[in-house]
């Protein structure tokens, strides 16, 4: 959701509460990302996608990768190869 809002779409977590009871994963319940204006889904659609392919696929993958800056001046962690502001990828 996160991702989303920063890109100017409206949106929350549903069963949030499962999240902060049984931690970031919410233990198998199912977490949905909805946005308040269907009119934005492609646009939303285009950024969740950039972002699951953007997921390391691997957990030592993921704690070597170092920080970066995009060019639209966004904080990204390691983990990620696409902004999830702008949706612009990585540069290698």
């Amino acid at each position: 959701a996160e991702a989303l809002n920063n890109a100017g779409i409206a949106s929350f977590v549903d069963n949030a509460n499962s999240m902060a009871a049984f931690g970031e994963t919410g233990a198998g319940f199912p977490v949905h990302v909805r946005i308040r204006d269907r009119e934005k889904l492609p646009e939303a659609n285009r950024i969740v996608e950039t972002l699951l392919r953007s997921a390391p696929t691997d957990a030592t993958e993921q704690a070597e990768a170092e920080p970066w800056e995009c060019a639209c001046g966004q904080s990204i962690g390691g983990q990620f190869t696409a902004c999830w502001k702008c949706g612009a990828e990585r540069a290698v």
